[in-house]
């Protein structure tokens, strides 16, 4: 799970040196703020979407706190990827974090988290 103090540059460059693994290319030079901003984290959706993956993202609340569930399955409901944050932008990124070692010809492992 990833909370608001996680939402930073150094989250933002251990989630860019995945998706460049993934995806067999060198880190970009400026690293986009995944953790931050809607659009940062709507690109990384699109890198677990490929292929015949679909998402989801639902409100919970958790002892009355709200929280994100970010879901990917691939096929017939196989789970990809899940993961939990204070903001939508979190749980996409703690959902990465976590199914990045899954991605095809990719060694990658999860960076500890905050």
């Amino acid at each position: 799970m990833l909370m608001v103090q996680d939402a930073t540059a150094d989250t933002d460059l251990r989630i860019e040196h995945l998706v460049s693994t993934c995806l067999h290319r060198a880190p970009s030079a400026e690293v986009p703020p995944y953790s931050r901003e809607k659009s940062a984290s709507r690109d990384l959706q699109a890198v677990m979407e490929q292929g015949n993956r679909k998402s989801e993202l639902k409100l919970v609340s958790v002892d009355e706190e709200p929280y994100f569930v970010y879901t990917c399955t691939e096929g017939a409901s196989r789970p990809f990827a899940q993961g939990i944050g204070r903001t939508p932008e979190l749980a996409i990124c703690d959902a990465f974090l976590h199914c990045a070692p899954n991605f095809p010809g990719t060694s990658a492992s999860p960076s500890p988290q905050a």
